[in-house]
């Protein structure tokens, strides 16, 4: 990597992770996290580990920078000389055991000066090894893609389009259109819609959980074929966004919460203007989707709601606008914008998140093992504190239900996992 003095500018959208992992500060990770779960065939040989430590190793000045701004405002990631990336190994007796040290890690700081942090858990012969990333530095996909360039031996990927090359302090005409387009479209949600949300007020420090449903491939074929029929070719993601809101309905109809449901779904927007293998910082955005609670609540109702709705901000372009305005929020202090993402829909951050990410970057196998699985966990923001995440890899469908404690019972979210685990498997 280049030296610990150069600059790379941030995007909007990486100011934006900035003030989420504000939010986070009090939290029991004390930032906003990920993390990246492979579940090995094999044991993870210690020539494997040399060789996964010397790949990080080539990154340290990158790993160890952190945000800051410049004279002008403009937000900077600055390289620095951060420690090697730490990697901890721990065992554990039973099933249980091996998901209590999942968590336990899930809710650990990542360390000062590093952006990563790997630990690898055996349990009656398996293995799952887990890596933690910053949002700060990696979105989902770019976690993928640097684990992949590591397998590969690709380390000209790892280096590549990381960050702005200047502050892109011009374009200001481009930048406030689009600024105008999503404000008329928070304006017209807030104006159409009373939000439904769960009461977040007192997730600032508590602590990350999650539920994880994993589909063998024969299950995951029968949820393709379904979509296809439902919700029509290449609307995978809209069939399980419509999943997630007929359930989370039914968790707001006992809860007595009034109002619609609005899932800030994430896009990817690699391919789109950003090169396809960018490994570094955020490179996605938002598609907001607005679903109304009426009378009518069976699936096909929500996939009709849903999909117009996606289809709507795809020809209005309301992801690539967002991205671009997202630019001029660079200049509001992390308070201030961390304090306005909690607020942005009426008081409420959204509904519950959601996000897919259609297919893997890791192969069927990570530095010669063999992988049964591979997902995300996301660690939810505080607010709305609550999100289901889909992930696929080869020919299996992950879901993870990921929340802050306290945002539901505990058997609320059993539940609510359970329900959405049967929407799934419904033939």
């Amino acid at each position: 990597m280049q030296s610990s003095k150069k600059k790379y500018y941030c995007n909007g959208i990486d100011w934006i992770a900035a003030a989420l992992n504000y939010q986070c500060r009090l939290t029991p990770a004390r930032g906003n996290n990920f993390l990246i779960v492979l579940e090995l065939g094999d044991r993870f040989s210690p020539a494997g580990k040399a060789r996964l430590l010397d790949a990080c190793q080539t990154m340290l000045p990158m790993l160890g920078g952190s945000i800051r701004r410049a004279w002008h405002l403009a937000p900077y990631w600055r390289q620095g000389d951060g420690p090697e990336v730490p990697f901890s190994e721990s065992s554990a007796t039973d099933g249980t055991s091996a998901d209590s040290a999942l968590h336990i890690f899930a809710n650990e700081p990542l360390p000062k000066k590093t952006s990563i942090e790997i630990k690898l858990i055996s349990c009656n012969g398996a293995e799952r090894l887990i890596f933690k990333f910053s949002h700060l530095l990696f979105d989902g996909r770019g976690a993928e893609l640097l684990l992949k360039s590591i397998d590969e031996e690709d380390l000209e990927t790892i280096a590549a389009h990381p960050g702005l090359p200047t502050p892109e302090l011009d374009g200001w005409s481009d930048k406030f259109q689009a600024g105008k387009i999503v404000h008329r479209k928070r304006l017209a949600i807030l104006r159409q819609h009373k939000i439904a949300a769960l009461p977040s007020a007192q997730m600032t420090t508590m602590p990350a959980g999650f539920r994880i449903i994993q589909l063998d491939t024969a299950t995951s074929a029968d949820i393709r074929k379904k979509s296809d029929r439902e919700a029509g070719p290449f609307m995978l993601g809209i069939y399980l966004a419509s999943i997630v809101c007929l359930r989370f309905d039914q968790i707001l109809n006992v809860r007595g919460v009034n109002g619609d449901i609005i899932l800030p779904m994430s896009v990817d927007l690699r391919g789109f203007g950003i090169p396809a293998n960018t490994v570094f910082f955020n490179q996605w955005s938002f598609s907001p989707l607005v679903a109304e609670r009426d009378e009518r609540r069976e699936l096909a109702d929500w996939i009709d709601k849903l999909k117009k709705q996606m289809m709507s901000n795809a020809a209005g372009s309301i992801p690539q606008s967002l991205r671009a305005a997202s630019m001029l929020a660079r200049v509001l202090p992390l308070p201030a914008l961390a304090l306005f993402a909690k607020n942005i829909f009426g008081g409420a951050a959204g509904s519950i998140m959601f996000s897919f990410m259609s297919g893997s970057s890791i192969a069927s196998a990570f530095i010669e093992t063999p992988l049964l699985n591979m997902y995300h966990l996301p660690l939810m923001p505080p607010h709305p504190g609550i999100g289901v995440f889909f992930n696929r890899f080869e020919d299996r469908i992950n879901a993870v239900l990921s929340y802050r404690q306290g945002i539901l019972s505990e058997i609320e979210i059993d539940d609510f996992a359970s329900s959405i685990e049967k929407s799934l498997r419904q033939q």
